[in-house]
């Protein structure tokens, strides 16, 4: 995303593959851009509902793991000395 307000920015967003939100300003100029808004927190609200997954699919629910379900861990290594000549 490419958030300005200058329509140079928008053609730099457009070059470069990106989507340009630009603020309501009179430096928007007459060249495309994606979408216009009329502040910037406006702005960075739509970045963030363009910017989220469309997917509506939902987790299957897990179960949580007891800790004392009668497993063992394995006994920390001894540290050993090593001399070196």
């Amino acid at each position: 995303f490419v958030l300005s307000d200058k329509w140079q920015d928008a053609e730099a967003a457009r070059t470069a593959g990106c989507t340009s939100v630009l603020v309501q300003s009179p430096y928007n100029g007459p060249v495309h851009r994606d979408f216009v808004m009329p502040d910037v927190p406006s702005a960075c609200l739509k970045i963030l509902q363009l910017s989220r997954p469309k997917t509506t699919a939902t987790l299957a629910p897990v179960e949580p793991v007891s800790s004392s379900a009668g497993t063992t861990r394995p006994k920390p290594r001894s540290k050993k000395s090593v001399t070196v000549s």
